[in-house]
């Protein structure tokens, strides 16, 4: 299931070494990827600092929430949910946490991971 989890972040600027905002381009990667058949029994799309993708970004990626595909989850993290357009916010189950998820090994007993676990 390696393979079906998939982890986008911002990205950094190479020539600034600034972070950047989701561009529309990561973005339709980001939705090209969902669509896909998953390798296992599902796809596991973790969108890191959700609230750094601009307003057009997030209208298109919307499109997507209002229709997953079939066997796909995503996973939206983000330190400020209000920052989220309220469209996004409310078609998806909020779980807070005040511990930070670094990478996708993280500890057993994290929300995300047994909220994973009840999807799996």
């Amino acid at each position: 299931m390696v393979q079906d989890l998939v982890w986008y972040e911002p990205r950094i600027d190479d020539a600034t070494k600034k972070v950047e905002q989701y561009s529309t381009k990561y973005t339709d990667e980001i939705i090209t990827r969902a669509f896909l058949a998953p390798y296992g029994p599902i796809a596991i799309i973790v969108i890191d600092h959700i609230e750094m993708m601009p307003v057009s970004s997030a209208n298109k990626f919307l499109k997507t929430l209002e229709d997953i595909p079939e066997k796909t989850l995503f996973i939206l993290l983000t330190d400020t949910p209000n920052h989220l357009l309220p469209t996004i916010r409310s078609r998806v189950k909020i779980l807070e946490s005040h511990e930070r998820v670094l990478d996708a090994n993280f500890h057993r007993d994290h929300p995300i991971r047994q909220a994973l676990d009840l999807w799996l």
